[in-house]
């Protein structure tokens, strides 16, 4: 199950990951997700990380969803 979804950073010219944020983490109470989280795609603008990605719904059907990562906090 993809219940975990998570953003590595790595310093310039590194392969090394030097930082990470867990976007989620298993459902969300009150929502109509179900949990698991898929097929991210991320976008830098502004000083600002925008994820968005497929998340399962409880009805069995697919939704999206998109954090907002401000990349001046870490």
């Amino acid at each position: 199950v993809r219940n975990k979804l998570a953003v590595f950073f790595s310093e310039k010219n590194s392969f090394r990951f030097t930082k990470a944020i867990l976007l989620q983490k298993g459902k969300i109470d009150g929502k109509e997700y179900s949990g698991a989280w898929h097929y991210p795609c991320c976008h830098e603008h502004n000083n600002k990380l925008y994820v968005i990605y497929t998340a399962n719904t409880m009805s069995g059907g697919r939704g999206a969803s998109v954090s907002v990562i401000d990349l001046n906090r870490y």
